[in-house]
């Protein structure tokens, strides 16, 4: 079963400020409050192959991989573990007042039990308290 949140972000800082900092899923615990912790996996310049651990605050980990680099504009994410793949796709387009972000994610599961107890609502939820998140930690 497929479950897909998308949020439209306001920032007023401008794209590459916002994508450095969102693209690096190792800053994800500072903006998404449902992640405690969130590391990278790799050292280098980040990019297309740059891996993350994260972990949520229910303990659950996935480990995200870039699949889609296009600084400045667009990233992919694509996250592994424990029977859950979550493919992140966002956007980041210039404002007047700074950026527009638009934040897709689709998450699979095949422990179809996961998401009788959480179902959808529960996703949509997570997604607009990580948008608040990024809004807060960014500025809006």
């Amino acid at each position: 079963m497929t479950m897909r949140i998308q949020e439209h972000i306001q920032l007023d800082v401008p794209p590459a400020e916002a994508f450095r900092f969102v693209a690096d899923f190792s800053n994800l615990s500072e903006w998404d409050p449902s992640f405690e912790r969130s590391v990278r996996l790799d050292e280098g310049e980040l990019g297309e192959g740059s891996r993350f651990l994260v972990r949520s605050v229910t303990g659950f980990e996935l480990t995200y991989e870039i699949t889609t680099f296009e600084p400045g504009r667009h990233v992919v994410l694509e996250g592994h573990g424990g029977g859950v793949t979550s493919i992140d796709d966002i956007t980041f387009a210039a404002t007047p007042d700074g950026t527009e972000v638009v934040w897709s994610a689709n998450v699979d599961t095949t422990a179809p039990d996961v998401l009788e107890k959480l179902g959808t609502p529960v996703f949509e939820v997570i997604g607009k308290i990580a948008a608040s998140g990024m809004r807060r930690t960014l500025g809006d």
